[in-house]
């Protein structure tokens, strides 16, 4: 899709100036300006990057739960349970941060992972 950028619109001694800039990557327009010309047709002036900034995506972890070991995640997350429930303290805080830690050490140990890729082409 097709994005326009409006770029400068002035009136000078009752005549009308419209300057439009057409572009797909607004971000590329840093600066825009008109000077006399011939006539009485202003010339417009651009600033633009040559090339466009890209914001990179910093990776990620991605978990693959179809390869996962389900039966040493169900064994483990057993363990688990009963040890928090023979450590339970009175603080909720407490109680989540050791079931939390518990869980994220068998999902680490268990299921295997890989990261996202940088692709700059992405729609």
């Amino acid at each position: 899709m097709k994005t326009w950028k409006k770029c400068k619109k002035i009136q000078l001694a009752g005549k009308n100036i419209l300057d439009l800039c057409f572009t797909n990557r607004p971000g590329l327009i840093k600066n825009h300006q008109t000077i006399p010309g011939i006539s009485d047709h202003d010339i417009v002036i651009f600033d633009t990057e040559l090339k466009a900034k890209v914001n990179k995506v910093p990776k990620r972890k991605i978990y693959k739960f179809g390869k996962a070991n389900w039966d040493n995640i169900k064994q483990e997350a057993s363990v688990l349970s009963t040890e928090v429930i023979e450590i339970f303290s009175n603080d909720i805080n407490e109680n989540w941060l050791k079931f939390r830690n518990g869980l994220n050490s068998i999902i680490k140990k268990h299921v295997p992972s890989k990261m996202t890729s940088s692709r700059h082409n992405l729609p």
